[in-house]
């Protein structure tokens, strides 16, 4: 079997099982490297470097880590895998996965997630997660296209973690782009703690909005670093719980 047909096979197993042996639950991505090598030691091949076969990519980490993270990120739009905070997944099952109603993008586990919405009174709905990764993925084909198609080359890093989908580069000049995408013209989404961080932090960023992304006459609206960001006001929804390891005290009777 030649590398490729390593890594290939690897990717097939790793959707088709779901991430199951890791186990539901938050998991540390470093532990879901060990679990894949435990789990398919004869696919891991450390003799294949990640810079091989991938323009971009980092010469220290091994071909089929790389391709374990785009396996979660095959998971994450289906909507059967989540990013938690930094260097964390939340991996679900089919169960959690016809539970989960929120918009594209849901809510990721972080520890806080945040409603960013545009000073307009039009808000956005929800859909199933069937529709929203329909949305999702055609708001990212056409933020792509648009970058191509003005000369940009664009990597789709969706599944590191960044804060951000696609990375576009026109020769020195990047730019760190994370889609939203809606149906019709909602201008209310969700964004997670850690893209909302990233957003004020990098200078690069940019919000880019796909308005009726399932049509023929979807828009692109971009929204560029720091002025872009004073646009819309962020209003907490949730929060991530752990216990803390204090026990609890029991009601009711034993």
């Amino acid at each position: 079997m030649t590398k490729k047909q390593e890594i290939e096979a690897l990717y097939k197993k790793l959707v088709d099982s779901r991430f199951a042996f890791v186990g539901h639950g938050e998991r540390k991505l470093s532990d879901i490297y060990s679990a894949v090598e435990k789990k398919y030691p004869t696919l891991c091949n450390k003799h294949y470097r990640c810079s091989e076969s991938c323009s971009k990519g980092r010469s220290r980490e091994f071909r089929w880590m790389h391709t374990t993270r785009t396996a979660l990120g095959n998971l994450k739009v289906r909507g059967l895998a989540q990013k938690g905070g930094y260097g964390m997944w939340i991996l679900n099952d089919q169960s959690n996965r016809k539970k989960n109603l929120g918009a594209r993008k849901d809510n990721r586990g972080n520890a806080e997630a945040s409603v960013a919405t545009a000073n307009s009174p039009q808000g956005g709905g929800y859909g199933t997660t069937e529709e929203n990764e329909r949305v999702e993925q055609a708001a990212v084909r056409r933020v792509t296209r648009h970058y191509k198609d003005l000369g940009w080359e664009v990597r789709d890093v969706s599944a590191e973690n960044w804060g951000y989908d696609l990375l576009c580069e026109k020769g020195a000049v990047k730019r760190h782009v994370e889609v939203k995408g809606a149906s019709g013209r909602a201008e209310k989404f969700i964004i997670t703690a850690h893209e909302a961080g990233v957003w004020e932090s990098d200078s690069h960023y940019v919000l880019a909005i796909v308005r009726h992304a399932l049509s023929k006459k979807s828009s692109v609206e971009e929204f560029v670093g720091a002025a872009g960001r004073r646009a819309f006001s962020f209003q907490p929804i949730a929060y991530w719980a752990k216990q803390n390891g204090l026990t609890a005290r029991r009601s009711g009777r034993a």
